[in-house]
C-alpha cells in the first residue's frame, strides 16, 4: 500500500486516478474478508475454536465484504465529489458508532450497524488518499507515503488511548469519544 498508492497517479491518466486508488486500497477490506477468517478456520482445533471460527467467519465476512463494498463506491464518488464524500463517511461512521451502544445491544441491531460501519470505514482510506494526492499534486509518492505514515499513525495514538479510556470508564465511552471523533469536520482542502 505504501508504494502502490503513490505510483497509481503515474500510471494511470488523471481522469482514472480515484480508480486507480480504489483498486490499489481493495487489498485492506479483502485482507478482512480473506485473511482473517482463514487464518481463524485454519487455526481452529478444538470444539470451542471451531464455534468461534465459524462466528469470526460470519462477523468479519460481513464487516470485510461492507468494508470493500465502501471501498468501491466511496472511490467512485470521491472521484467526482470528494469533499460531500468525506463528509457522508464520516456522518455515516459517526453514526454507527455512536448508535452502537444503544442499538446495537442485540444481533440484529448490533450486526445492521456493524455493516455500515464496515462500508463506512471501508470509504476512508480511499477518500484520505484522494485528499492527500489532491493536496500534493505533483508528488505523489511522497503524498502516499505520507497517507500511509498519518493512517498508521493515527492507528497506533488510538489504540492505547482507547485502552486506557477502557481501563478508566468502559467500551461505551470508546465509541462515544471514536464517533465523536468521526465528526470532526475535514480539512479545507479536502
Amino acid at each position: 500500500m505504501d508504494f502502490g498508492s503513490g505510483l497509481a497517479p503515474r500510471l494511470v491518466p488523471a481522469g482514472q486516478q480515484a480508480r486507480a486508488d480504489t483498486v490499489i486500497l481493495t487489498a485492506v477490506p479483502l485482507g478482512s474478508v480473506l485473511g482473517v477468517p482463514a487464518g481463524v478456520l485454519l487455526g481452529s482445533v478444538a470444539d470451542w475454536r471451531a464455534a468461534f471460527a465459524a462466528m469470526a467467519a460470519l462477523t468479519l465476512l460481513g464487516y470485510g465484504a461492507a468494508g470493500l463494498l465502501g471501498n468501491l463506491l466511496g472511490g467512485a464518488r470521491a472521484a467526482r465529489a470528494l469533499r460531500p464524500t468525506f463528509v457522508s463517511v464520516a456522518v455515516l461512521l459517526a453514526a454507527a458508532t455512536l448508535l452502537l451502544p444503544v442499538l446495537g445491544t442485540d444481533r440484529p441491531g448490533a450486526t445492521a450497524l456493524l455493516l455500515v460501519r464496515g462500508a463506512a470505514y471501508g470509504a476512508v482510506p480511499v477518500c484520505s488518499l484522494s485528499w492527500f494526492l489532491a493536496a500534493a499534486p505533483g508528488a505523489p509518492e511522497a503524498a502516499g507515503v505520507l497517507f500511509t505514515s498519518v493512517f498508521r499513525a493515527t492507528i497506533g495514538i488510538a489504540a492505547p488511548a482507547g485502552g486506557g479510556a477502557v481501563d478508566r470508564t468502559s467500551p461505551g465511552t470508546v465509541l462515544v469519544l471514536a464517533g465523536l471523533t468521526a465528526c470532526s469536520p475535514p480539512g479545507p482542502r479536502c
